[in-house]
């Protein structure tokens, strides 16, 4: 009974603890950081709703010369914010340097922005729903 009556102060809590955990997706396993330049965008729509998405093509230097490859994330259109030209940080796996990750991609800010307001608000409305019946 008593988890019950904690679960939603359960799932608020770890949807808090959510939005801070590192992105494991794309994990490289000795990764080599370096700053590229986005030259290309690639898109392919996301059959489910029916929206575009993109994935930056980035051009950076490896210790092997010069690579040009497409991010393995793909971005909806209302959150991509990569222009041609830009500067990124990246990183990228030094056995295979055409896999690629993107240092503080957008995709990990608007993770952690839903995870936290959704943690917080069903705090409050727990909180107030106690309040109120109690």
């Amino acid at each position: 009974m008593w988890l019950v009556w904690n679960f939603p102060v359960i799932v608020g809590i770890i949807c808090m603890i959510a939005a801070f955990l590192p992105e494991k997706l794309h994990a490289v396993k000795e990764p080599i950081y370096t700053e590229g330049e986005v030259v290309g965008k690639v898109c392919q729509m996301q059959t489910r709703q029916n929206v575009p998405c993109f994935a930056p093509v980035v051009r950076y230097q490896t210790e092997n010369g010069e690579c040009t490859s497409t991010a393995r994330i793909l971005i909806p259109e209302w959150q991509y914010d990569y222009q041609n030209g830009d500067k990124i940080k990246i990183y990228y796996e030094k056995t295979c340097p055409s896999v690629f990750g993107i240092v503080n991609s957008s995709t990990r800010k608007y993770r952690k922005i839903f995870c936290l307001t959704a943690g917080i608000s069903i705090l409050i409305a727990y909180g107030v729903i106690l309040v109120i019946y109690q």
